[in-house]
């Protein structure tokens, strides 16, 4: 007699098949657009030479030997010196709250809005024009009276981030690092088709999640099968059912494209090994449901 607890089991299994795939493609999306709009970055460090008071500014005189030798522009252009400049902090909240200038040039107190208007290349560095030696080069950075929309401190998820960092360190290192995702926009590929789901599931780090979805998925369609395979056996004793080996062969091929999902190989039988493994999902999925059809009309 067919139990109805392996009835009750089968409806829930095929009820997860369904949710578990979708929620692994929405929540792709929802991800990618999280990431592309994240709109903090970790900061470039003025600690070390800027108050983070409005007014507050830092002068650096830059040509203390520009008239010796071959006039290499060394001074503000030390590597050192440079790191200061372009170092980024570790954490998203040791930001400004204030705007910093970008960096301003003068000459003789006169200010110049273009750095090519004072050196020239020279053996892989800088050299200071012929016109610009012997006058006073000095680099400014003000802070400004305007608040940093992208310091995280100037916003309410600040709150939040002080509970979960994570959600806000991570995507903005992933920013950071110049991760390539699927677009460099927002996307709804359902109604606008901006790019394919399999181009943005694909990528780092949104494959770690629709993966991990997808492999239990698998899990799922295997139980699905053996569930329908027990049903047949307990009430036609029926032991060869094709339907059951179309679906697990099906899961297999399933389990491997999602495994393969994202490599890339210039080799040609690669890519048609990964072709013929979706074919063959496709292919033994659709056999394994026209059986199971034809059984259940049968029958």
């Amino acid at each position: 007699m067919l139990s109805p607890s392996l009835i009750s089991r089968l409806r829930i299994v095929a009820f997860h098949l369904f949710l578990l795939p979708t929620i692994a493609i929405i929540g792709s999306i929802f991800i990618h657009n999280y990431i592309v709009s994240f709109k903090y970055n970790f900061q470039t460090k003025y600690i070390n030479y800027l108050n983070d008071i409005p007014g507050d500014s830092f002068e650096k005189v830059c040509n203390l030997d520009n008239n010796l030798g071959s006039g290499i522009f060394s001074i503000c252009f030390e590597k050192k010196f440079r790191q200061k400049w372009n170092e980024k902090n570790l954490k998203l909240d040791d930001c400004f709250i204030h705007e910093v200038s970008d960096v301003m040039w003068f000459v003789d107190g006169i200010y110049l809005n273009d750095i090519d208007d004072i050196v020239e290349p020279f053996d892989n560095s800088f050299k200071v024009k012929e016109n610009i030696k012997g006058k006073e080069i000095k680099i400014k950075r003000v802070v400004l009276d305007v608040k940093k929309d992208k310091c995280i401190k100037n916003n309410f998820s600040y709150k939040i981030y002080k509970i979960f960092p994570f959600f806000y360190e991570y995507p903005a290192g992933l920013i950071r690092d110049e991760v390539s995702l699927g677009a460099s926009t927002k996307i709804n590929p359902f109604f606008y088709g901006e790019t394919s789901i399999s181009n943005v599931v694909k990528r780092h780090p949104i494959n770690i999640f629709f993966k991990s979805f997808l492999y239990i998925g698998v899990l799922l369609m295997i139980t699905y099968w053996y569930f329908y395979n027990k049903i047949f056996q307990k009430t036609l004793k029926s032991n060869f059912n094709l339907f059951y080996f179309f679906g697990i062969g099906s899961a297999i091929f399933l389990f491997f494209h999602v495994f393969l999902l994202g490599s890339t190989s210039d080799n040609e039988i690669f890519k048609n090994i990964r072709r013929l493994i979706i074919i063959l999902f496709i292919l033994l999925e659709l056999l394994a449901q026209v059986f199971l059809a034809k059984n259940i009309y049968k029958n």
